[in-house]
Formats: C-alpha cells, structure tokens, sequence
C-alpha cells in the first residue's frame, strides 16, 4: 500500500479531517493534503506520526518481493507498439463482455417480469483506428492516458482514449472535421453507451471553453483534454512528448514524467494507484535507454 494511501486509511477509519488530523500531528493541512494527492512523499517517520495521531500503530515486515508487475512490464516492453495496441483491444474486447453480462443480470433482475431490458450495445474500444483517422486528418496532438501507458509498455488496460490537441484555429477545425466523422457524442451520465448528440455538426466554436470533452464514437470512448489536470496544455506536453511509430503513423506521446504529473494533480484514488505501475514503468525504461 502506497503512503498517500495509508494516511487516507488511516483518516477515513478514525473519522477525521484533513485539518482535524493535521492538529492532532502538528502539521499543516496542506501538509496532508500533498502526501494524499501522491504530490509528497513522507519519510517514514512522518508517516508513523500521521498514523499514530490517527490513533494507529504502522506495523511494517518482510514479505517476499512480488515481481509480477515487472514482468508485465517486460513482456510488454518485448512487444512491437501496435502488438501492445493489438493486445489492449483483445483486453477491452473481453472486459466489455463481462460488462455486459453482468448489466444483463442486473436489468434483468431490476425488471417485474424477469425478463432483461433492451439497452444500447458497448462499442467496441478501437484505439488504431481511431489514430489512423486523427493522423489522416492531419491533427496535432499528444495521447496521454491509458494508450500512451500501453504504448509505451504498460500492462494497464483501458477503456477510453485520451489526447490534447494544439489550440490553434486551423488544428480545431481538423478537429471538429475528425470528431464529425467518428460521429462523436457527449458522453453524459446515464447516457454512456448511446451518447446526447451536438445541435449542429462539430465546428472550432464547439470546444468554447471547455477543459476537456468526454465523448462516445463509432469506435468507442475518447477524451479531448484541452486543459489536463497539472500540465499547461499541448504547448507543455510537446516539449518532452515521445516520437513513436505505430502501423507506419509518426504519433507523439507523452512524457511519463507528465503523465505522473497528471495523475497527481487529478488526485483521487482511481489516479493515485496508477502511480506505482507508472514509476515501475518509467524505472523500466531507463534500464533499456528508453525515454
């Protein structure tokens, strides 16, 4: 378990706020606020006394070392890219299935009659696709977010594809000409699978102000990030951003210490336990001369 984890654990159990646990410690809120969101790391002293103020001992032994995600990562990394593509859509493929068996059950056991309701099918997550469409177009971007991780050897899987765009005028037009074709739709809650279509087709007044998009297409869940959580826009990410090749499309990706960054700055749970396979990831990297 993480130590951002660990003091969250500890917090939640004993019913405490941040500032209320930060009194008990002598500390400062924000203090606790940086080890939660992964954006410091407490020595270990520091993490017995945000325990004990908790009302916790740390209890710390020796357990053998589980390798498993290195191995992952290593099989991974011996793959061509578009095998590690072809490998994330087999996972999604599969983890979509489930899904869907499991909301069968479950509508069917919601329904008086017995019987499951009718509901729009999962599309299929096709992250090659979708790239040969935005490299067709001409676009400028970065792919962070699970497909960058996969490209770059992370065993991870993911549902969704996330990238930042350049803000350029001409870039948004490219933009909206791509989102009309994969027939993007809003992704609203309650209206994942089928989408809440625009008003009018997709044109650079579109994006407004808007940090970020969720959307629906014809080849599954994609995220636009204007704006990602810690980092200043493409205009940041395409300084460290990685040249990648994939199926013979020159594709940039980002950096993995941006992508850290990023999931830092998002904070919660879900985020801050990508981190470890993350560092292990990059740690990888550099063992082989990777970027």
């Amino acid at each position: 378990m993480s130590a951002w984890a660990i003091v969250r654990e500890a917090r939640a159990r004993a019913n405490l706020s941040q500032r209320a646990l930060a009194d008990r410690a002598q500390t400062a809120q924000s203090e606790i606020a940086r080890i939660e969101t992964g954006r410091q790391g407490p020595s270990l002293a520091t993490l017995e006394r945000l325990v004990r103020a908790a009302g916790f001992d740390l209890k710390i032994e020796l357990v053998p070392h589980d390798d498993h995600d290195e191995r992952l990562i290593d099989a991974m990394l011996a793959l061509p890219v578009e095998e590690r593509l072809d490998s994330l859509e087999e996972q999604s493929e599969l983890f979509a299935s489930v899904k869907e068996v499991k909301e069968v059950a479950r509508d069917a056991s919601d329904s008086s009659e017995g019987e499951p309701l009718p509901g729009p099918r999962r599309v299929a997550f096709r992250p090659r696709a979708f790239l040969e469409v935005l490299v067709r177009h001409e676009l400028r971007f970065v792919i962070l977010g699970g497909v960058a991780e996969r490209i770059l050897g992370s065993p991870r899987t993911t549902d969704d594809f996330d990238f930042c765009p350049a803000m350029s005028r001409a870039n948004l037009e490219r933009l909206a000409a791509v989102l009309n074709e994969v027939d993007a739709r809003f992704r609203a809650e309650g209206l994942e699978l089928e989408g809440f279509p625009t008003a009018e087709p997709w044109s650079s007044p579109s994006f407004g102000s808007y940090p970020s998009l969720a959307l629906i297409t014809r080849y599954g869940f994609f995220d636009v990030w204007f704006r990602p959580d810690g980092i200043g826009g493409y205009d940041d990410l395409i300084k460290r951003a990685i040249a990648t090749e994939v199926a013979g499309m020159k594709v940039k990706v980002a950096h993995l210490d941006d992508m850290l960054r990023n999931k830092q700055a998002i904070g919660g749970p879900k985020y801050l336990s990508h981190l470890p396979l993350l560092r292990e990831l990059q740690r990888r990297r550099r063992e082989q001369g990777l970027p």
